[in-house]
């Protein structure tokens, strides 16, 4: 019973909170997507940038929280090659029932490459300063915001035009420079997102040794931190889930 105890005490509600929150953003944005470019239902709102902002809100706490959650796990290599069979499994279960929206390279398959690639690197990057690795990779990420649709600059303002040519590569869509023919329904490249990443790591390593024993990091809403702790599961189940709803709807009630 101690031991238990001592866990549960140990346990960060508030990031699964943080995480908790990104879920639910993100099962709302893709049941109205659903709506939108599955049952073809007029949302013009949905293609506004509001909506786009909605969207990057969700992929922006989820990757960054992701990267601060790196440093509580004991085997990141497991763990990432887990989370990239998940992904795999999802790209075949979406090419086989909903091809339209395949899925080539979505957040599974980054969080998974991402996990095994910080692991890896992992004892060179703990050599950077926290302060400094922060700064660096939150700039970063700014900089090449912009690089999945062909530009750096500072976030999604265009500073240089990059070379088609780079586009041309069919393999370096998964690094961040797809070609015009590519597709995915679901895209996080790992880059610029690798950086989003590292950065979520590093704010933790400036501000955990001053927080980490702090009230505030035991923060806990019981239903939001239930989709917080248990994100990958609800994130493989929410779209079928959603998908099967809409299509109850419109078959048992609208009868189309």
């Amino acid at each position: 019973m101690k031991n238990k105890k001592s866990t549960n005490l140990s346990r960060l509600h508030t990031i699964d909170l943080f995480r908790g929150f990104a879920v639910l953003s993100m099962i709302a944005y893709h049941f109205v997507f659903d709506l939108k470019y599955i049952f073809n239902v007029n949302i013009p709102w949905f293609e506004s940038y509001g909506a786009y902002l909605w969207q990057q809100s969700i992929c922006i706490v989820f990757i960054f929280v992701s990267g601060i959650s790196f440093t509580f796990s004991k085997n990141n290599i497991k763990r990432g090659f887990i989370i990239l069979i998940l992904g795999i499994l999802f790209s075949l279960g979406t090419y086989l029932i909903i091809p339209e929206q395949f899925i080539v390279f979505g957040i599974l398959h980054f969080l998974g490459i991402s996990c095994i690639i910080t692991a890896i690197l992992f004892p060179l990057l703990k050599k950077i300063p926290a302060h400094i690795g922060f700064l660096i990779f939150i700039l970063l990420f700014l900089i090449f915001k912009g690089i999945n649709d062909g530009y750096v600059g500072f976030a999604d303002i265009s500073l240089y035009k990059l070379p088609q040519s780079i586009y041309d590569v069919p393999f370096l869509s998964i690094v961040g420079f797809p070609n015009d023919s590519f597709f995915s329904a679901d895209y996080y490249p790992i880059f610029p997102w690798l950086f989003l990443y590292w950065s979520g790591i590093f704010a933790w390593f400036c501000i955990s040794p001053r927080v980490k024993q702090a009230p505030v990091c035991r923060i806990k809403i019981p239903f939001i931190n239930f989709f917080g702790r248990h994100a990958l599961i609800v994130y493989i189940l929410h779209q079928p889930i959603c998908y099967g709803l809409i299509y109850l709807f419109f078959k048992l009630i609208i009868g189309r």
